[in-house]
C-alpha cells in the first residue's frame, strides 16, 4: 500500500481492516525528530508499538518512558498517550491496531507521501483536516 503523510508522521498501511477482517490494522510509522501526536484517547482501540529504529518518548496513563529499538509499549482504549521522537535523529515504530478500523482515519486525513517528499506543513487547514473526522474513529485529544 502507499505512504501517508499523518501530520509530519510517514505512515505506511501494512494490513488494513478489510484484509483482517476488522481484527486488526497494522502500520508502519515513521517519526522524524520532533514528530509524533498529540494527546489522545482511543475509545474503541488498543494500540501495541514495536520501535524498530531510534527511540521515542511515550506517555501512557501519566507516565513516561523511552522506549529504544527492539522494545515495546501498550497504549490501551481509554488512557491518554502520545508519543514524540525526541531524539536528533528519525525514529521507526511498527505499529498494531486491535480491532483493524482505525486505518480508516488515516486515510481520511492523510495526504501522499511520495519518495522523498518532505511532510506538508501543519498548518491551521492540516490541523482542521486532522481534527474533522476524530469523533467518527472513537479518537478524542485531551490535554496532557
Amino acid at each position: 500500500m502507499s505512504a501517508l503523510f499523518v501530520a509530519a508522521d510517514r505512515v505506511e498501511i501494512l494490513i488494513g481492516a478489510e484484509q483482517s477482517g476488522g481484527t486488526l490494522s497494522l502500520f508502519d510509522i515513521s517519526v522524524e525528530p520532533g514528530g509524533g501526536p498529540p494527546m489522545h484517547v482511543h475509545d474503541r482501540e488498543d494500540e501495541t508499538f514495536r520501535v524498530l529504529e531510534g527511540e521515542v518518548t511515550f506517555w501512557v496513563g501519566g507516565e513516561s518512558r523511552v522506549v529504544a529499538a527492539g522494545e515495546a509499549v501498550f497504549g490501551p482504549r481509554g488512557i491518554p498517550h502520545r508519543f514524540e521522537n525526541r531524539s536528533n535523529r528519525p525514529a521507526r515504530m511498527l505499529v498494531a491496531v486491535t480491532p483493524g478500523g482505525f486505518c480508516g482515519y488515516f486515510r481520511e486525513v492523510g495526504t501522499p507521501a511520495g519518495d522523498g517528499r518532505p511532510a506538508p506543513a501543519l498548518d491551521e487547514a492540516a490541523v482542521a483536516r486532522l481534527l474533522a473526522p476524530a469523533e467518527r474513529y472513537g479518537l478524542r485529544f485531551v490535554q496532557g
